[in-house]
């Protein structure tokens, strides 16, 4: 059980990081020459991690 909890920890910090990844790509999209790219990218890996971190935490209440 404790290999299955740390894992599900940095699986939670990578989700953060893919995240903040995102937003970043998302701001960058107001700046670049493809703007449609970064936002379309930078939106999917936000709610890709945002789905990620609801499972982890859903996993640990239940």
């Amino acid at each position: 059980m404790k290999f299955a909890s740390f894992y599900d920890t940095r699986l939670l910090f990578v989700s953060v990081a893919i995240m903040v990844l995102g937003a970043h790509l998302i701001i960058l999209s107001s700046m670049e020459f493809l703007s449609s790219l970064f936002l379309v990218v930078g939106a999917a890996s936000v709610v890709s991690a945002m789905f990620f971190i609801m499972l982890n935490i859903r996993k640990r209440v239940i």
